[in-house]
């Protein structure tokens, strides 16, 4: 039997991966997943070799109040609006798609700034889930991490792939077969799709933001090019490592759930 080990989710992109006991997932992904962008002095989402400058910042969001809580390194906390204010802007993503992003209320920009040493802003996407960067879910197994940390030479920070789900499984990437199969998952039910093209965002350690390890070049020592799913950014293929998956059902999982590939709807 699997079962689900791990659930990840940021509120804020770029910021450190949260560990949570319990989700709800909807058709667009975790509630709250990624609400939150950044986006440097160009107005463009925050590159790839800046999120170092961010994975030790970590945000809390209670959308019932509207409140972000930001702790940084060494403790200190500031909690203020995470209200959306203004009118919508088109923010650009990665030349996918164009999303609506809202300013957010308060001090956020000048504090993210000052920690950055750079200008940034933080916004707010006006569709939910508009943060997520191609599919609603990401998931993978031990088994594959364990191959991974095994060519790396000690245990990978499963953290680093910011990944939504991981699922007990000893085989190395059996999520590699299940493409367009039905998975069960506590509540809510998923259609897995293609394995997930990785990109240096994995060499950032999840707690300092270090780039202290070469994943794709290792990946791609004995893994497959993988293309983003349904037609996406065409040119773009890196090592594969996790696979993207669909939201059919939604609902609620939690650690510890089972999860089970099915053959229909049940």
């Amino acid at each position: 039997m699997m079962n689900v080990t791990d659930i990840g989710m940021t509120f804020v992109k770029c910021t450190r991966f949260l560990a949570v006991d319990a989700v709800r997932l909807e058709l667009h992904g975790l509630a709250g997943d990624r609400e939150f962008i950044l986006v440097d002095r160009h107005g463009g989402l925050m590159p790839a070799h800046h999120h170092g400058l961010f994975s030790m910042l970590s945000f809390r969001f209670d959308p019932a109040s509207e409140r972000l809580v930001l702790t940084f390194p060494g403790g200190r906390v500031v909690e203020g609006s995470g209200a959306a204010v203004g009118g919508a802007m088109a923010l650009d993503y990665l030349g996918m798609r164009t999303i609506d992003v809202r300013a957010v209320e308060g001090d956020w920009d000048r504090l993210l700034t000052k920690h950055a040493g750079r200008p940034v802003r933080m916004v707010r996407s006006v569709r939910a889930g508009g943060g997520i960067d191609v599919l609603p879910v990401t998931f993978f197994t031990t088994g594959s991490l364990r191959a991974l940390s095994e060519r790396m030479g000690g245990h990978i920070d499963p953290r680093r792939f910011r990944a939504n789900f991981v699922i007990d499984h000893d085989q190395p990437f059996a999520e590699d077969d299940w493409d367009r199969r039905l998975l069960r998952i506590g509540e809510a039910l998923l259609r897995v799709r293609s394995p997930v093209p990785r990109c240096a965002v994995t060499h950032v350690h999840p707690d300092s933001g270090a780039n202290d390890a070469a994943i794709v070049p290792i990946l791609g020592k004995f893994r497959e090019r993988a293309r983003l799913p349904d037609g996406l950014m065409p040119s773009y293929a890196t090592p594969g490592f996790a696979s993207y998956a669909e939201v059919l059902e939604p609902g609620t999982v939690r650690r510890g759930d089972e999860a089970r590939l099915i053959d229909a709807i049940d």
